[in-house]
C-alpha cells in the first residue's frame, strides 16, 4: 500500500498527458485536414475563375465573316480606297497549299504593331457565297473573306492581265502605291517593301 498512491498517481499523470496528446494530435489532424479543405476550396476558385474567362473568351470570339461579293468593282474599290497596308489572297477550293500560305501571312502580322500590321484578305475564285466559313483557325485569322460573283476569267483579268490563275496568287496593297503581285507566299522582305517602305525606295 505504500507504492500504492505513486503508482496510482503515476498511471493517471500518464494516462492524461496520453489524453492531451491525444487531443492535440486530433486537433493538429483537423487543422491539417482544414486546410487541405481551404486549398482545395481555393484550387477549385482557381479552376472556376480559369474555366469562366475560358467561356467568355469563347462567347466574345470573333464573329464569323460574311462573305461578301467580289465582282468587277471590287478590285478598284480595294486599291482606290484602302487606308492601312493590305494583303489579299486569291485562293480555290482545290488549292493544296493555299491555306499554308494564308496562315503564314496570318502569323507574320505579328512581325509589326498593331496599328501597322496589314489588314489580310481572302478571295476564292471558285467559292460559294452561301457556304459557312470560319471552321478552322486559320480562316478565324482573316479580316475579310470573298468570292468571285461573275466571269472568273473576267475578274482575273480585272486584277491583273498577267494573272493566269495560278493559286495562291497574292497581291500587296499599301496607300498611293500601285499593287505588287506575288505568286505563292511572300518572303518578309517582300512584304516590307511592298506595304511599310517609303515610296521612293
Amino acid at each position: 500500500m505504500v507504492y500504492g498512491k505513486p503508482i496510482r498517481g503515476y498511471v493517471l499523470n500518464k494516462l492524461h498527458n496520453s489524453a492531451v496528446s491525444n487531443q492535440w494530435f486530433a486537433k493538429a489532424t483537423m487543422r491539417v485536414i482544414h486546410l487541405l479543405h481551404q486549398q482545395v476550396i481555393q484550387v477549385n476558385k482557381v479552376l472556376a475563375i480559369v474555366l469562366m474567362i475560358g467561356s467568355s473568351s469563347l462567347l466574345w470570339a470573333r464573329p464569323a465573316l460574311t462573305v461578301e461579293r467580289f465582282d468587277r468593282n471590287t478590285w478598284q474599290r480595294l486599291t482606290q480606297q484602302i487606308t492601312t497596308p493590305t494583303v489579299v489572297v486569291f485562293s480555290a477550293t482545290y488549292c493544296t497549299h493555299c491555306p499554308a500560305v494564308i496562315a503564314q501571312l496570318a502569323r507574320s502580322r505579328g512581325q509589326w504593331s498593331s496599328k501597322q500590321a496589314y489588314q489580310l484578305i481572302v478571295v476564292v475564285m471558285d467559292g460559294d457565297l452561301h457556304q459557312p466559313i470560319n471552321t478552322t483557325a486559320t480562316y478565324r485569322e482573316v479580316d475579310r473573306w470573298m468570292v468571285f460573283d461573275g466571269a472568273e476569267q473576267a475578274l482575273r483579268f480585272g486584277v491583273n492581265r498577267e494573272w493566269r490563275g495560278l493559286t495562291p496568287y497574292v497581291a500587296l496593297l499599301a496607300p498611293r502605291r500601285p499593287p505588287q503581285f506575288v505568286t505563292g507566299a511572300p518572303s518578309a522582305e517582300q512584304l516590307r517593301q511592298a506595304l511599310y517602305s517609303a515610296p521612293s525606295e
